[in-house]
């Protein structure tokens, strides 16, 4: 599953969330680095949520009104979510 990561580029780096995952959110200095903070905290991020949510595409937000297209500030990045497996 993929889920749609939005980072935003500031003064002092980039932070980065995840629309669909509320609560959840990467800060780094470079881009590369909120993407990567991101994919490897959102499976355990999600491992204690008790239904996984689903994933919507860019346009789904956009229509929705909750993502704007013309911010220059904004990246779009689809992110790869793996489950993390209990080892019991």
């Amino acid at each position: 599953m993929k889920y749609l990561l939005v980072v935003e580029s500031g003064g002092e780096g980039y932070s980065g969330f995840f629309p669909d995952v509320p609560g959840y959110a990467a800060a780094g200095e470079s881009l590369s680095e909120v993407v990567r903070l991101a994919e490897e905290g959102l499976a355990f991020h999600l491992e204690d949520e008790p239904e996984i949510p689903e994933s919507h595409c860019l346009d789904h937000h956009v229509e929705a009104g909750a993502l704007a297209l013309d911010d220059d500030s904004l990246s779009f990045v689809y992110v790869d979510y793996e489950p993390v497996l209990a080892t019991h």
